[in-house]
């Protein structure tokens, strides 16, 4: 333990730099009550997943089956639990957003340190080191990550680690490291399997690159661990492509609108473009979740530019006493490959058709980037290890660092304004660089300024005012100050926490005390009350004032039975219902007014699919405040005369396959043709008479008798009176093959019906159905034990006997 102190007490400033750094980032959850709901996606696809399997856990059991978004869907088809989701039950409390509030900086604090450890193995320079850490955790697509998700942010956490083991593979660890190394791929596939998917690709470069220059077993190690890794994770593979391939998502095609040149001026200025949506919006159409994801500090960027333009890419360095030349032009070129990828048309088209363009997203690829960019600019500010700055120089250092900083925090506005009429240019917030490219006026003088201070201290250096190892320092504190900054302007900026409505001007959401606290039992016992949601389905308005979809963060934490709502993709089948264009999105239903009209309603559709009302979203219910029901809550009521029942014994069952019944519903079901036809009815005034079945049924049936239901997650009950004849059984719930049913200890088959709908054939004097949901991932955990963990086991047996083995072939001189 003393010699691990020891061996830990010079990077101990390092280490309360990080420590101070995360703090200062998570000060307002942290001290001042505010609470950390992230990015939309955050909301919508992960705090309310850790909800419902926290809640699930809270009352003993595991479900994978949701009722709440889509009419219904697999939750483990989107995300896997992670032993993170017990924390709510471990820790007594409900409120998801304040304990994962506390988890995401510990998470970041993990990355900066992981980053920091294998940096400084490759320079040798703490400060260095404590640079590229600091540029790697608090870039952008770093904070990104870890405002979207903590457990995709795992390709964050894991790529050093990654490196770092490929890196230093050797005939004499090629055991440990391989197995470490396809621990890590099972863990990333499982987790985080499209950002993994790029790291692999940078690490696959870097090995060629490295059996090029003569080293052969980082080559070895990582080809065996990603078949190996690959293995392990099959079960987890095997579901995404099954959810994927009937999904939405196959049908994506590469969308170029965020994709050219422009956005790399936000590898020099974040908000060059626009400071929130709706200011981007208004000239550039830009994207700000996404953009370019490299930024980390203006000069950090500009120091890569001066790195990449100098060339000769070999630098001299010194690590633990040995003086050694690293070659970093692998590196400069992988990242001017990323660079292109993400901000050229073409590249970006034939790059994305490797995924087929379903899963990619070119700005997400910055994460095969951030660890080159990171480690090279870390490397470059490596100073000679005799080198001692002496105090004369630590003052003028500190005047130009804080003079920087200082400076760099500054409002540009007045100062925009003046240049602008002095260019007799008309005072506007947007200077236009071309036709379709518009900057922000103060972000670009403030460039321009910190790009000339950069010049400056350059000069200063080409001038020999300034030694090699002062200059280095200077930049190296100033990139720390400025990587700090903008991870709180990110973080914690004032369109973060200035809301009305949440997620109205960016996609981050600092949010303020005592917004988004969860519902109380007697405020959900309430809303369903007056939605009678056990019988009925809603959906959700959520109005265009809110830039993001609501209706899956709010399904799931007020437990809303919705027809709506927003996953990574939706049902091929769900897709192929007679939407109106407003309502169908790529991998989402969303409503943003309410159906009216007889061309533009939705209303006889959502009739057929149980919706009985639609809530319209006020701020209050968003973020559960001040919220009073039912009087406080707008809801539209259905104007239908008739709305389908959660489950029904069908009259006049037709078989059909699936291509007539979407036609057959799109013809009774969908909008009103434009101009409307006399006999079109844009409102369902009663049962249509047949069921479509796609399979072979063949009567006759008996409708007739009350129906009585028990639904709770991946179980369902159903309770009939017995009948002489065969009845069709009908759930007006999402399809899918997975569901099982019986009536008693027979089994019975589950048919798509009226594309979406279950239907079951339940045979004469039956007066019961069960319905079980055993979900495709479910084997998962069984497969790891049974076989991931003897792999591992022989792996690490295998490791030892060969550590054993070299030792006892060591000669008895040597020992002695």
């Amino acid at each position: 333990m003393r010699r691990l102190a020891l061996s830990l007490r010079p990077h101990l400033v390092s280490g309360l730099f990080f420590v101070g750094a995360v703090v200062f980032l998570f000060r307002l959850p942290l001290f001042y009550g505010y609470r950390f709901v992230g990015n939309s996606d955050r909301w919508n696809h992960y705090l309310s997943f850790v909800r419902f399997y926290s809640d699930n856990l809270a009352e003993g059991r595991v479900w994978a089956w949701s009722e709440h978004l889509l009419l219904g869907f697999d939750t483990l088809k989107f995300i896997v639990p992670t032993p993170l989701y017990a924390l709510p039950v471990i820790l007594g409390s409900r409120d998801v957003v304040k304990t994962f509030g506390y988890v995401a900086p510990a998470v970041l604090l993990a990355a900066l340190f992981t980053a920091y450890y294998v940096i400084y193995r490759k320079c040798g320079d703490r400060l260095a080191a404590t640079c590229g850490a600091a540029i790697y955790a608090l870039s952008t697509f770093s904070l990104l990550k870890l405002s979207q998700n903590d457990a995709t942010y795992v390709a964050v956490l894991v790529a050093p680690i990654m490196f770092y083991l490929v890196d230093s593979v050797t005939r004499a660890n090629i055991v440990r490291r391989t197995v470490l190394l396809a621990s890590l791929v099972t863990l990333g596939i499982f987790l985080s399997p499209q950002k993994f998917s790029y790291l692999i690709l940078f690490l696959g470069c870097y090995v060629v690159y490295l059996f090029a220059r003569g080293r052969r077993t980082p080559l070895v190690g990582l080809g065996v661990a990603l078949p190996v890794g690959a293995i392990l994770a099959l079960p987890r593979t095997l579901a995404l492509m099954a959810n994927t391939l009937g999904s939405t998502r196959t049908q994506s095609s590469l969308v170029l609108e965020s994709v050219g040149p422009s956005l790399a001026l936000r590898f020099l200025d974040i908000d060059i473009l626009g400071r929130d949506w709706r200011e981007a919006f208004e000239m550039n159409q830009v994207n700000l979740s996404e953009g370019n994801l490299l930024f980390a500090s203006m000069f950090a960027s500009l120091w890569l530019l001066s790195i990449v333009a100098r060339g000769r890419y070999t630098t001299a360095i010194d690590v633990e006493g040995e003086h050694r030349h690293f070659h970093y032009g692998f590196f400069v070129a992988f990242t001017a490959f990323v660079f292109a990828v993400i901000h050229l048309p073409f590249v970006y088209r034939f790059f994305g058709q490797l995924y087929a363009g379903m899963p990619f997203l070119h700005t997400r690829f910055a994460v095969a980037a951030l660890f080159p960019i990171a480690l090279v600019s870390a490397v470059n500010l490596t100073r000679p290890q005799s080198w001692r700055l002496p105090a004369g120089r630590l003052v003028i250092i500190g005047g130009i660092v804080v003079a920087v900083l200082v400076v760099g925090q500054c409002d540009f506005r007045p100062l925009s304004r003046t240049v602008l009429w002095l260019l007799r240019v008309r005072p506007s917030g947007f200077v236009k660089l071309s036709d379709h490219v518009f900057v922000v006026s103060d972000e670009m003088i403030r460039l321009v300024v910190m790009a000339g201070a950069f010049a400056g201290i350059g000069g200063a250096r080409v001038m020999g005012w300034l030694d090699r190892g002062s200059f280095r320092t200077c930049i190296a504190l100033i990139i720390l100050g400025q990587a700090v900054l903008a991870g709180d302007h990110y973080l914690n900026g004032h369109p973060t926490r200035s809301y009305t409505m949440p997620f109205e001007r960016h996609d981050l959401l600092m949010a303020r005390p005592g917004d988004f606290l969860p519902p109380t039992p007697d405020q959900l016992a309430r809303l369903h009350r007056m939605l009678d949601d056990t019988n009925y389905r809603s959906i959700i308005i959520c109005p265009e004032t809110s830039l993001v979809q609501c209706s899956s963060g709010l399904g799931l934490a007020w437990k809303l039975r919705l027809a709506d709502g927003y996953l990574g993709g939706i049902s091929s089948r769900y897709a192929a219902l007679p939407w109106t264009h407003e309502a169908l999105g790529l991998r989402s239903i969303r409503f943003v007014a309410v159906p009216k009209g007889e061309t533009q309603s939705d209303w006889k559709l959502l009739s057929l699919l149980n919706v009985a009302q639609a809530i319209q979203l006020i701020p209050e219910l968003y973020t559960n405040r001040h919220l009073s029901m039912p009087g406080d809550l707008p809801i539209v009521r259905n104007p239908s005369t008739y709305v389908y029942r959660r489950a029904y014994f069908a009259e006049q069952p037709r078989s059909v396959d699936r291509s007539e019944a979407i036609q057959a519903l799109a013809e009774h079901f969908g909008p009103c043709p434009s101009p409307p036809e006399r006999t079109c009815e844009p409102l369902l005034r009663e049962k249509y008479p047949v069921d479509y079945v796609e399979g072979v049924v063949s009567g006759p049936f008996d409708a007739s008798g009350p129906l009585t239901w028990r639904f709770e997650g991946d179980q369902v009950d159903l309770d009939f009176a017995a009948s002489a004849r065969q009845r069709l059984l009908v759930i007006n719930e999402a399809y899918d093959p997975q569901w099982r049913a019986w009536a008693g200890d027979r089994e019975l088959t589950i048919l798509p019906t009226n594309v979406v709908m279950r239907g079951i054939v339940v045979p004469e004097g039956a007066t019961h159905v069960r319905m079980r949901y055993r979900a495709a991932f479910v084997g998962t955990f069984a497969y790891v034990v049974a076989f991931a963990v003897p792999v591992l086991a022989a792996c690490v047996s295998v490791g030892f006997q060969r550590t054993r083995a070299g030792r006892e072939r060591v000669p008895d001189s040597m020992k002695a």
